[in-house]
């Protein structure tokens, strides 16, 4: 590794590994936070090659650079796509998107909008948004990208595959499942056409399927791809670590677990944070969502306070990752729920859901599935606690959201059932409360449930 990157992000040595002299635990570290260094010195002898990929340094020399050339020059574009690009590569998403934004007006400015610099700003953009948790806004990007890639690179190229992929990955994170297969499918055939059969990108499309079919019930099916998927990825990269090979891990381990193979999904699942530890310098998102799913594992085994900790390691992560307030805290904060409502700790497990679903709510919208499976379960624990009406409530709001999104599976189904029993109470009863206590006593679990929402969903590839 050259001296200024060994301590760098994604360099794949362990954590706080000194940029210079590469010795273990670092504690100076660079205001960019991609790299660490043992002392002053060693930064120093270790600048010239950091500068070259030091987001700080590359902002303050575009803003010198500007001064001279002016704000719409080419130079000044392509520099702000390249920074944009390592600014989001380690998760300082807002920052990266003002530049890939700024890089997309001056290369429209300069090309017009049929030009390859167009198609990567957008593209990126989209990743960033995915990133984000912004299905609509990737979606809105890769569709633009869609409108150039046949200008540019024709109908039937690489890029072209990428973008149908992307579209792919928005469409089943949006619920739509049959219109992201089909988007899979196409890619996947131009990427074996452009590729082969056992390149990386078909190794991706075929993780992505697999995730669809998983949703769609279809785990053995799932399963099998999903190894595919891990197998040309293991062939591909040569014992090398990559995201790729770390998401097909997480994918597998997902399967695994939701098929009871405990020992599998470990195994699986311990590999891939392993391979994530190496790659990231720092603390990443991905990171934080293997531990989740270790945490979901640990559920599955009854070993709750193990599953605990590991949800207060993975909520840690994504809070400085992703933010407090990010969709991706807001379903860790409503697996704590879950892992402490079994420990009977119900109080605590309200209070989790409670903030859970503001977060929800305020991230993904009202009417979103995570949102009603957050307040199923919420009814559930609040039952147990002894608050009736406020689980009848809860009751009818996961409901009505189910209704609004079409969901079909069986928590939205068993909350319909419920509701519907308590119609027909009512007309019985002198009030919902009474009407409520029969239904729950025929249909509410006295277990909270980890399926049905994004808590326990697979990850998309980027």
């Amino acid at each position: 590794v050259p001296r200024g990157q060994r301590g760098c992000w994604r360099e794949g040595m362990e954590p706080k590994t000194c940029g210079s002299c590469g010795v273990g635990g670092a504690v100076l570290k660079c205001p960019c936070a991609a790299a660490n260094y043992c002392n002053a010195e060693c930064q120093k002898a270790a600048w010239k090659e950091h500068k070259k990929v030091c987001t700080v340094h590359l902002e303050k020399q575009i803003e010198k650079e500007r001064a001279k050339v002016g704000a719409d020059d080419i130079s000044i574009g392509k520099a702000a796509f390249a920074l944009g690009c390592k600014l989001k590569d380690q998760e300082r998403l807002e920052k990266g998107k003002e530049w890939l934004l700024e890089s997309l007006r001056i290369f429209k400015k300069e090309y017009g909008e049929m030009h390859a610099n167009v198609i990567a700003a957008l593209s990126h953009l989209g990743t960033l948004a995915q990133k984000q948790g912004d299905m609509d806004t990737m979606l809105d990007m890769y569709k633009q990208t869609l409108r150039i890639i046949p200008k540019v690179y024709g109908n039937k190229s690489k890029q072209m595959a990428g973008s149908l992929t992307s579209i792919g990955s928005a469409l089943s994170a949006q619920g739509n499942y049959d219109m992201a297969m089909a988007k899979f499918k196409e890619a996947l055939s131009m990427h074996k056409k452009t590729s082969g059969e056992d390149s990386k990108d078909v190794a991706m499309v075929l993780g992505n399927m697999a995730v669809v079919l998983g949703k769609q019930g279809k785990s053995e099916e799932a399963i099998r791809m999903k190894e595919k998927a891990l197998e040309i990825q293991r062939r591909f990269l040569g014992g090398c670590d990559d995201d790729n090979g770390a998401i097909a891990l997480l994918n597998l381990g997902i399967s695994y677990t939701e098929r009871k193979m405990f020992d599998e999904a470990k195994g699986t699942l311990e590999e891939g944070l392993a391979m994530v530890r190496r790659i990231y310098q720092e603390k990443h998102s991905l990171e934080g969502r293997f531990l989740r799913q270790l945490g979901s594992l640990a559920t599955e085994q009854g070993m709750f306070q193990d599953a605990l900790q590991t949800y207060v390691k993975s909520l840690a992560i994504y809070k400085d990752t992703k933010g407090k307030e990010s969709p991706e805290s807001g379903i860790v904060l409503s697996l704590l729920g879950t892992v402490l409502g079994k420990l009977g700790l119900h109080a605590d497990a309200v209070a989790r859901y409670e903030e859970a679903l503001e977060i929800k709510r305020k991230t993904l919208g009202e009417d979103h599935e995570e949102v009603a499976f957050t307040l199923r379960n919420l009814a559930v624990c609040k039952n147990q606690y002894g608050d009736k009406e406020g689980a009848t409530e809860d009751l009818i709001k996961a409901n009505e959201v189910y209704k609004k999104v079409g969901a079909t599976h069986a928590a939205a189904v068993q909350v319909a059932t419920m509701v519907e029993q308590m119609e027909r109470n009512l007309e019985r009863s002198k009030t919902w409360a009474a009407a409520m206590q029969s239904a729950m006593d025929k249909n509410l679990p006295t277990d909270l449930d980890l399926g049905g929402g994004a808590g326990h969903d697979p990850a998309n590839n980027d």
